[in-house]
């Protein structure tokens, strides 16, 4: 009997191959852009470097690897319904309003945390 399978990893997991690698990525970001300058400064050293978008950057990178990790790139497609629904223009509007608030929160939530420390 012959087996008809094939080793080729299906289109769902190639998705979510892609997202665990863009997660992999973002969290070794996330390491230097935000763990190491924070233990710097709770340790009070002197000279800090770190990057208020870059920190954004990260952890919209963490989210976004996140998402299709989890999900995968055919269920984010079904989550989103058709292109041509007559809801179009609301989803748009509703991802646009939520992006721009993680990032304008993720920038707020980060300088209140430097101002904290003694730092922004």
């Amino acid at each position: 009997m012959q087996n008809n399978s094939t080793n080729q990893p299906k289109k769902e997991d190639t998705g979510r191959s892609a997202g665990c690698f863009i997660l992999l990525i973002s969290l070794v970001a996330g390491y230097f852009m935000i763990i190491r300058p924070l233990v710097d400064m709770l340790n009070q050293k002197q000279h800090v470097w770190y990057s208020t978008e870059g920190v954004v950057i990260t952890l919209i990178g963490v989210m976004f690897g996140l998402g299709l990790a989890i999900f995968g790139k055919d269920s984010l497609n079904r989550l989103f319904g058709k292109p041509d629904s007559k809801y179009l223009n609301l989803q748009i509007t509703i991802m646009l309003v939520l992006t721009f608030a993680f990032i304008f929160g993720s920038i707020w939530a980060w300088n209140a945390l430097l101002r904290a420390l003694g730092y922004g």
